[in-house]
C-alpha cells in the first residue's frame, strides 16, 4: 500500500526530529570547490555539506545538472483494488499474467505482470543503446506509448520556457495514469482464479512509475563527483521491500562509515566502464 508506507516513512522521520517538505521542487544541487554546498529549491535555498539524490525516475535529470550521466528508463505500472470479499489467502502470489494479494479488510490488491507501458522520453532516446538489447529480447513485456508524458518533454525543453527554468515543476506531484485496458483484462482474470471473485467490483485503481538501471540493480555511491553527494537510485520496483536496508546503507556513507555491504557492483561508473550484465529474469 503506496499510501500507508509513504506516511509511515514521512512520521518516522519526523519522531527523529527531521523535516519532510512536500509539493517543493529542486531546481538544481549546487556546488563550491568541488563539494556539495546545498540545494536551491520552489522554497528557497537549503544550505548542505551532504546531498542524497534519491528522487527515482527523475534522477537522471537531477544528476544532469551536474553533467553526471546515469543511463535510466522508467517504465509505467498499473494496479487495481477491489471492493471487499470473503476471504481467500494472506498470501502474495503470481500467475503468469497476474499477481496480488489479499488484504486484512478483505480487499485484493492486484497488478498485471506479463506487460508494462513505458512512455517514450528524449532521455529514453538518449540512453537507448543500454537497453535495446534487453528490450529486443523482451519486446513482449512492454509497450511504448508515444502520448502525453512524451509531449510534455518536448515542451519541457523549449529554452525559455517556464518548464525548461522549473524542469520538476511538473513531476513534484506525479499521478501516472493507470492504463484501463490492463486493468479490465487482469480484474478477469483475478475473478476467474476464486469463486468468491468471480463478480467483485473494482474499488480504485493507480498508476506508478517504476524506474530502471540497465542491468535493473541499484546505483548506491557516494563517489560520483562532487564530494558530499551522494546517489541512491534503479531499485526497479522493489524499493518499498529493500528501501530500508539502503536507506541504512546510504546512511553509513553519510556519516563517513566504511558500509557494511561492498558497494562495489552498485557503483554508477560500472555503466561507462561497461563492467555489468543484462539482467537475466524480470519481474
Amino acid at each position: 500500500d503506496p499510501e500507508k508506507v509513504t506516511h509511515a516513512f514521512a512520521d518516522a522521520i519526523r519522531r527523529k526530529k527531521g523535516r519532510v517538505i512536500t509539493n517543493c521542487a529542486v531546481l538544481g544541487v549546487e556546488t563550491k570547490a568541488g563539494a556539495v554546498c546545498g540545494i536551491s529549491t520552489e522554497q528557497g535555498f537549503v544550505t548542505a555539506n551532504t546531498v542524497v539524490v534519491a528522487a527515482g525516475a527523475w534522477t537522471s535529470q537531477v544528476l544532469s545538472w551536474l553533467n553526471i550521466n546515469l543511463p535510466q528508463m522508467r517504465v509505467r505500472g498499473t494496479v487495481g483494488r477491489t471492493m471487499p470479499t470473503s476471504k481467500v489467502s494472506d498470501i502474495a502470489a503470481w500467475t503468469p499474467h497476474l499477481g496480488f494479494v489479499q488484504r486484512k479488510d478483505g480487499c485484493f490488491t492486484f497488478s498485471g505482470l506479463d506487460v508494462s507501458d513505458f512512455d517514450v522520453s528524449l532521455d529514453a532516446i538518449r540512453h537507448a543503446k543500454y537497453y535495446l538489447p534487453t528490450f529486443m529480447k523482451h519486446r513482449d513485456m512492454v509497450q511504448l506509448q508515444f502520448g502525453h508524458p512524451f509531449l510534455l518533454d518536448l515542451i519541457g525543453r523549449i529554452p525559455g520556457t517556464e518548464a525548461m527554468r522549473d524542469p520538476l515543476h511538473r513531476a513534484r506531484i506525479s499521478e501516472p495514469m493507470p492504463n484501463p485496458k490492463k486493468l479490465k483484462s487482469t480484474l478477469e482474470e483475478l475473478r476467474g482464479l476464486f469463486g468468491v471473485t468471480h463478480d467483485v467490483q473494482l474499488k480504485k485503481a493507480w498508476g506508478g512509475h517504476i524506474e530502471m538501471t540497465p542491468d535493473m540493480l541499484p546505483v548506491i555511491d557516494g563517489d560520483v563527483g562532487a564530494s558530499g553527494l551522494i546517489v541512491v537510485t534503479g531499485l526497479s520496483g522493489h524499493g518499498f521491500g529493500i528501501g530500508p536496508g539502503v536507506g541504512s546503507l546510504v546512511a553509513e556513507i553519510a556519516a563517513g562509515d566504511t558500509p557494511s555491504v561492498d558497494l562495489q557492483p552498485f557503483r554508477l561508473s560500472r555503466f561507462a566502464e561497461g563492467d555489468w550484465d543484462e539482467p537475466y529474469n524480470l519481474i
